[in-house]
């Protein structure tokens, strides 16, 4: 089949166009869709709107990523300091 440029978010066609497969905002596309992108389906694309959009979506999903993970250290952290005693003297 042949790869029709086509947004696969938008479905604009008359626009600059992005890869998708293979591309940093795949995953991101995957999970929101919850569809795997395959090689034998035609439209592989997302116009650079959205494109970009999926590039703010994965930047916002790592930022959340690391926060969890900070928050996650700061708690064990604090249980560990809450949990020790002071030495008596």
């Amino acid at each position: 089949m042949t790869d029709l440029k086509i947004c696969r978010v938008c479905l604009e066609t008359n626009v600059r166009m992005y890869q998708i497969l293979g591309s940093e905002v795949q995953d991101v596309y995957e999970k929101l869709t919850n569809k795997k992108i395959n090689e034998e389906r035609s439209a592989h694309h997302a116009c650079y709107m959205c494109f970009r959009q999926l590039q703010k979506c994965r930047q916002l999903v790592t930022k959340a990523q690391r926060a969890e993970e900070l928050l996650r250290q700061l708690s064990t952290n604090s249980t560990n300091v809450s949990n020790t005693k002071p030495t008596p003297r």
